[in-house]
């Protein structure tokens, strides 16, 4: 979300401007650290959370520690940062949150609460000294009902119509640019094919099989087919979960490969990486009645009739692109 900067009085920025004879200067990457915010995740550990600490070594870490002590005041004290800006010739600057102030890892409400409290210090800030900031803010991410309702708390406009939609596991022809995101299907078919073993992980989680790990899996034709009917009916707005509304597991995904192939099942199950067993998500199913009740009735592929699909029309041809 953008706050407006208001507009341009008689002031330091527009004789500072003349005086350099040059046009304005406007720095649109920089962050604000909200000392608050931080202060109120502190008792839950966020560092457990942030990617360039979990998976740096210790020199890392105790280098970007010293760097973090050093430039605190920079992010997060305005008249240290407006000296800053005045020495380096910096007319306007964006701010928006410090990367790790988004706390998309928190629970959605919590999240929520953080996200109005890093943008109302941003709009103060904006408020206060109006020809040399404007702000970019945050949403709660997590929960997307709760990102629209801030951006409506902050005043933005909604369009006439608009939409949110939450892709769950999609798989399908072209998805192959992709690389280690593409589905497990399309990175696993080449062993299936070959007769090599297809690789699952083993479940180190009680009462759940090996392979028997969930997702919502939903073909790309389905997805497309939301898509459209959307466009096509401009009197729905929303947020919407887009899957089939039934979890199925990878080893489930993997039999209907063989399946389509006439070919015998050859799965190995492998011990799950020590370093995300402790987060991996055994489970992930959307909730679709939304999405029905708002009037979407084209219905959604099997897993077996969509993983067949994939493999007789695309996977197993010469040229896998439709």
């Amino acid at each position: 979300m953008f706050y407006s900067c208001a507009p341009a009085s008689r002031g330091s920025s527009t004789s500072i401007v003349k005086k350099r004879g040059k046009s304005l200067r406007v720095d649109i990457h920089c962050h604000y650290l909200n000392p608050e915010a931080a202060a109120k995740v502190a008792p839950l550990n966020p560092a457990q959370h942030e990617m360039q600490i979990r998976f740096a070594n210790a020199l890392t870490r105790e280098t970007n520690k010293k760097q973090m002590a050093e430039r605190a005041p920079k992010l997060s004290n305005i008249e240290v940062r407006l000296k800053d800006m005045d020495r380096q010739g910096i007319d306007i600057q964006a701010i928006s949150p410090a990367p790790q102030q988004t706390y998309y890892w928190t629970e959605p409400k919590m999240g929520a609460e953080l996200a109005r409290q890093v943008n109302e210090r941003l709009a103060e800030i904006v408020a206060k000294w109006p020809e040399r900031f404007v702000g970019l803010g945050t949403v709660p991410l997590q929960n997307v009902d709760m990102a629209v309702a801030e951006r409506a708390a902050n005043g933005e406009r909604l369009p006439p119509q608009w939409a949110g939609l939450k892709f769950f596991n999609v798989f399908g022809p072209n998805e192959y640019h992709k690389g280690a995101m593409m589905s497990v299907l399309a990175r696993r078919f080449d062993d299936v094919k070959a007769g090599r073993p297809v690789q699952l992980f083993k479940s180190h989680r009680e009462g759940v099989a090996d392979g028997d790990q969930r997702r919502d899996f939903i073909y790309v034709d389905d997805v497309v087919r939301v898509t459209m009917w959307l466009l096509a009916t401009p009197s729905v707005s929303g947020i919407f979960n887009v899957g089939t509304g039934t979890a199925r597991s990878f080893r489930d995904l993997m039999l209907s490969a063989y399946a389509a192939l006439g070919a015998t099942p050859n799965i190995q199950y492998i011990d799950m990486p020590e370093q995300i067993r402790g987060s991996y998500q055994y489970f992930t199913q959307s909730e679709v009645d939304r999405l029905l009740r708002a009037g979407y009735n084209g219905g959604f592929t099997a897993l077996e009739d969509a993983v067949e699909r994939y493999v007789k029309g695309f996977l197993d041809r010469t040229d896998r692109f439709r």
